[in-house]
């Protein structure tokens, strides 16, 4: 009998077991989504410099050719 209570008192309910479900995988997303974020914007910052770089040697070599005149 003592052992009948006991696995109903361990036993979660279907729906609080759906919480549980729902609460670890908002974490997991949260978590997977701020882990992804720093590649993310690594390859920004990178895509970025590239550019800035090659539009400063156009603009720098346009300068050059018109200080010629």
């Amino acid at each position: 009998m003592k052992n009948k209570k006991r696995k109903k008192e361990k036993q979660n309910s279907f729906f609080k077991e759906i919480l549980i479900e729902l609460r670890d995988s908002i974490f997991f997303e949260v978590a997977w989504n701020i882990l992804m974020f720093i590649p993310r914007m690594m390859i920004r910052l990178i895509r970025t410099f590239g550019e800035v770089v090659s539009q400063n040697r156009a603009n720098g070599a346009l300068a050059e050719d018109q200080s010629c005149l």
